[in-house]
């Protein structure tokens, strides 16, 4: 039996999934129903709710962890040996930080969600600079490789975003600018 490529393996699911949005029914909200909301400002940030970054968070961080450990599986299967198997240090590592230390935090949906959205996005870059390295080094399968480089700057973005959307990051203010005498 011929092992399908990653490439097929998503096709199949886009076409899986396309299928069965069509299959499930939808509820819609009837017009009785929709309120609008009041005006805001584009320029206006405002603060999520935590539950809702909790649940996100809670669900990317051990998809971010699965794909890891997943990834160094596939890489491991594809080319047995020493040189692929030392690819489950950083995999092992990065799953076991974002498990324990990364994921407490984040199911509670409360301030200490911070810290753990701080350490996910901190693994996040760290591998980063793993696959990075393993793209530049000459490793066998760079392409999963490159998948994986890809799931960790999601992760990265993802988790940095929620940093800015929880208020546990900010930007500057920038001061006032001086009024013209016209």
């Amino acid at each position: 039996m011929k092992m399908m490529l990653p490439l097929q393996f998503v096709v199949m699911f886009m076409m899986i999934s396309t299928v069965a949005s069509f299959l499930v029914p939808i509820s819609r909200p009837s017009l009785a129903k929709i309120t609008l909301r009041p005006h805001v400002s584009p320029t206006s940030l405002h603060l999520a709710d935590f539950d809702q970054i909790s649940l996100a968070t809670s669900q990317e961080n051990a998809g971010l962890a699965i794909v890891v450990l997943g990834e160094a599986g596939y890489s491991f299967i594809k080319a047995p040996g020493w040189k692929t198997g030392v690819l489950f240090v950083p995999a092992i590592a990065a799953a076991f930080v974002l498990f324990t230390i990364s994921g407490p935090p984040l199911d509670n949906a409360d301030v200490t969600m911070g810290d753990g959205l701080r350490v996910a996005a901190l693994v996040s870059l760290a591998l980063m600079g793993v696959y990075s390295l393993r793209l530049v080094l000459p490793t066998p399968n760079k392409e999963i490789t490159f998948g994986g480089l890809l799931v960790a700057i999601a992760g990265f973005a993802s988790f940095s975003q929620n940093l800015f959307a929880g208020g546990w990051v900010t930007f500057p203010a920038l001061p006032s600018l001086p009024s013209l005498p016209f």
